[in-house]
């Protein structure tokens, strides 16, 4: 067995204390104690604490990169190489839930990673992938006209839906057991078929203009980096004012959640009132959430940044909505099982995971990594047609 080298020891220690206690709460010392060696040591192979935090990533990704290669040998044909590359991602993290959490929590939506490390391992794993689906096409195992981008954001971004969900909820980190109707799920949606015509389809009052403030701040300077002081100033009224509000900035935070999904619930209520038939349902609910991502994307830059990855989110009635929010979607998926237009077959909760992760994901690339305007309208044809072939029954 290779002996372990003081820079790995020091990778090591600090990924468990990031994953334990978080970036930011984690000090360079805390690492020299756990590592047994000197502050100066550590400075010897890292510039500093955030050079230490994304060296983390760019070893395990390369490790999980030739990993799969590994893995893929031998393996004939693109459907074959497809389900082992989903099975691979699943059991690779599983076994790795220091780093997944570490990953979901201090890696995945931080934009200077993305901006400063262009880990190359990572984008080697989505090449991978795209070339894997881009064969299945060639060769008339996929269906012509799959939008190869979205539908690798679908299949990863759904994965790390998944996985971020049992992260933060402390829910068992068993993501094996879900592989076959994932698998399922995401093959029903690129497999060849008989081919068939496709179907395309505030009042503000002072707390609220205190919210819309705060968002301002935050999407534009970050949570950390905004004050109480910025908030009020840009919303024009005093700092004791925004406190007859809220009891600190954490509070504002998560009060812009609660009062976003209370307007998208109730916008979703008015775009289906008058709609029985479960296709048209999930045509409306897939409309109704990109439409909302194009209307509001410092809403969801914030979400997906600050938001997501915070525990406390999960204890705030912002939460409890969100979760009535999805719960519509799986009435819809259910009402479609009923009627015979959805298949039974289809686990719903992951069918869930896969809508959700699939516009994280493109949120993610678009607001995050590429910080330019996001069009999610744009790729609604493409989304839909992936959903739609995951869960409809063949006619």
């Amino acid at each position: 067995m290779k002996d372990i080298t003081k820079k790995e020891l020091i990778m090591a220690k600090a990924s468990a204390l990031f994953a334990a206690k978080g970036f930011q709460s984690t000090t360079i010392q805390d690492i020299s104690k756990a590592a047994n060696t000197s502050e100066a040591s550590i400075y010897e192979h890292f510039k500093n604490k955030e050079d230490l935090l994304f060296s983390i990533p760019e070893v395990a990704f390369y490790d999980m990169l030739k990993s799969l290669e590994s893995h893929l040998l031998g393996i004939k044909g693109p459907e074959n190489q497809f389900r082992k590359l989903i099975w691979h991602y699943l059991s690779y993290m599983e076994e790795r839930e220091e780093f997944a959490r570490l990953f979901m929590y201090e890696i995945w939506s931080n934009q200077n990673f993305y901006n400063k490390r262009k880990d190359k391992p990572l984008t080697d794993y989505y090449q991978i992938l795209h070339k894997i689906i881009s064969d299945g096409i060639n060769e008339e195992v996929f269906r012509d006209g799959i939008d190869i981008p979205t539908c690798c954001s679908m299949i990863l971004g759904t994965m790390n839906h998944l996985i971020l969900s049992l992260i933060v909820l402390n829910k068992p980190f068993t993501l094996i057991d879900k592989g076959d109707s994932l698998e399922e799920l995401f093959f029903e949606s690129i497999k060849k078929r008989p081919r068939k015509e496709a179907e395309l389809w505030v009042n503000f009052n002072k707390k609220g203009v205190i919210l819309q403030a705060a968002l301002n701040e935050f999407s534009e300077k970050g949570y950390n980096e905004t004050t109480v002081a910025d908030i009020s100033s840009r919303a024009r009224v005093t700092g004791p004012t925004v406190y007859e509000y809220f009891k600190n900035k954490e509070d504002i935070l998560m009060c812009i959640p609660e009062l976003a999904v209370e307007n998208f619930l109730s916008e979703l209520k008015d775009h289906i009132a008058n709609t029985n038939s479960p296709d048209s349902l999930f045509k409306l609910y897939l409309w109704n959430q990109a439409s909302s991502f194009d209307n509001y994307p410092k809403y969801y830059k914030v979400l997906l940044k600050e938001i997501r990855c915070n525990q406390n989110f999960y204890e705030t009635k912002a939460y409890q909505l969100f979760r009535r929010y999805s719960l519509e979607l799986i009435n819809i998926l259910e009402s479609g099982v009923k009627a015979g237009i959805f298949r039974k077959e289809a686990d719903l909760y992951r069918v869930r995971d896969m809508f959700f992760g699939t516009f994280d994901q493109i949120l993610l690339e678009n607001i995050i990594i590429k910080d330019h305007k996001l069009t999610v309208s744009s790729k609604i044809g493409a989304i839909y047609d992936l959903m739609i072939h995951a869960i409809h029954i063949p006619q």
